[in-house]
């Protein structure tokens, strides 16, 4: 027979829970406590759909290879860094880094052939 881990007192298996007592517990009997399934948050229902962000970040990265890659590759990097668990995001990631590292480059490059 089971002890109360709270009181010591000795009870019947079916009158314990986590090795409290009902009286310990404060419940009338023990099948009143919620089961453990409702307690647990219940998971996220996964979306089916497109990802909204992965797609954005890699149109921009798309978009800052042909025009603006200052402007195209922070906002394609942002968005891709908030859906980066999908495909789309980190395609848009890689993209939109590729662009950023060519702008850096090229100031790199400019100041270098001004001295």
């Amino acid at each position: 027979m089971p002890q109360c881990k709270k009181c010591g007192n000795v009870v019947a298996p079916s009158e314990a829970k986590d090795g409290l007592c009902k009286d310990c517990l404060g419940v009338e009997s023990i099948s009143e406590l919620p089961k453990k399934e409702e307690l647990e948050p219940k998971e996220q229902e996964q979306n089916n759909g497109t990802d909204t962000w992965g797609i954005v970040s890699l149109v921009m990265g798309v978009i800052g290879f042909l025009i603006l890659p200052i402007i195209m590759g922070p906002i394609g990097l942002i968005s891709g860094l908030v859906s980066k668990k999908s495909a789309f995001g980190i395609i848009g990631i890689i993209l939109s880094s590729i662009q950023i590292l060519y702008v850096v480059g090229s100031l790199f490059l400019v100041e270098s052939a001004m001295h």
